[in-house]
């Protein structure tokens, strides 16, 4: 069995996190460009309503909060995705450093609980 190098393993942990992240970075990025469209849409169809009298002083409040809160609801769903992912990340790495110490030892390394 031989030793873990440490600049192999950081070169190889790099590598599974960049394939990885680059992975979720396009899905993400997918996800956050048609929603933003969709709310830009939403924006564009009240200032014309605005512009043309189908909302007025009344009513204006409501449609406003309603993409107010769009982007509220784009802004968490974003976060828990960012949060997924970072967890997903964590995993991976983790993964990656057991099995190095597992081949290193000779030792079944099971997966560990996280704290």
């Amino acid at each position: 069995m031989d030793p873990i190098n440490s600049i192999d393993l950081a070169h190889q942990l790099k590598q599974e996190a960049s394939r990885f992240l680059n992975k979720e970075i396009t899905t993400i990025s997918g996800y956050c460009k048609n929603n933003l469209e969709t709310i830009c849409q939403q924006s564009v169809l009240v200032s014309i309503c605005i512009n043309s009298g189908l909302i007025t002083d009344i009513n204006r409040p409501f449609f406003l909060s309603r993409i107010a809160v769009m982007l509220q609801d784009f802004v968490r769903s974003l976060l828990g995705l960012l949060q997924s992912t970072i967890q997903k990340l964590l995993i991976l790495l983790i993964n990656a450093l057991w099995k190095s110490i597992s081949n290193a030892t000779g030792l079944p390394i099971n997966k560990f609980l996280m704290y």
